[in-house]
């Protein structure tokens, strides 16, 4: 998410700052190991009352990095474009 993070902290106990694909696979793998988030770049999290804010993460240099998504592992007759009609 890369609106306000403090708009959302009151339902959600975690937001994303920003692109997010690094940042879901370390909040993913702090959680597994029972890990503090403060590590995560990019991130907005509840400490009580309290908003905590992590730095902010580095922007990917080349986004070719990332795999194409796996559109076969979703229902995409949920979806709809525009101008495709259903995906």
């Amino acid at each position: 998410m890369s609106v306000e993070p403090s708009m959302f902290i009151d339902k959600f106990d975690l937001a994303v700052i920003g692109e997010g694909e690094q940042t879901a696979l370390e909040i993913v793998e702090n959680y597994c190991n029972g890990k503090d988030y403060r590590n995560i770049d990019g991130i907005a999290f509840r400490e009580g009352e309290k908003i905590v804010y992590t730095k902010p993460r580095k922007a990917l240099d080349k986004l070719d990095c990332l795999p194409f998504p796996s559109r076969e592992l979703y229902p995409n007759d949920n979806y709809k474009s525009v101008i495709l009609g259903n995906i």
